[in-house]
């Protein structure tokens, strides 16, 4: 199991036009080290079924958010998010998702936004968790 946040200094929006995936940079639990703190990804030890879950803050003003489980360096399983305010309005979105895995496979968390600014805010607002289910 894995559950980490991406700190960094000073906090503020973070953006990506196009797909990024998200580093979880402070791990509070990372079980057999297998979670790079630096890449942002999770090799499966086994085979089995992993659970993706995840909360982010995403807000700025008339922009987008989408989030995806990134298996093998695939992106897939999106969810999205809009905030069409005038003004930067933060919605913490959460996502979870199963998805069944081969002995070293990888897994991440993959963002993108459409540029105009930041989308995910980068500091205490946000966690990520990669977990064997069965």
């Amino acid at each position: 199991i894995f559950y980490g946040q991406r700190q960094i200094s000073p906090a503020g929006w973070e953006g990506s036009a196009t797909g990024t995936i998200y580093v979880a940079n402070v791990a509070f639990v990372n079980n057999g080290g297998y979670y790079n703190t630096s890449t942002g990804l999770f090799t499966c030890p086994v085979a089995g079924f992993y659970r993706i879950a995840a909360g982010v803050l995403i807000g700025e003003t008339n922009v987008y958010a989408m989030l995806y489980a990134v298996h093998n360096g695939t992106y897939g399983y999106s969810l999205s998010h809009m905030n069409p305010q005038a003004t930067a309005v933060g919605a913490t979105v959460g996502y979870d998702v199963l998805i069944s895995c081969a002995v070293n496979d990888t897994l991440g968390l993959g963002y993108t936004t459409n540029g105009g600014g930041g989308a995910l805010y980068n500091n205490t607002y946000n966690y990520v968790t990669i977990e064997l289910v069965c």
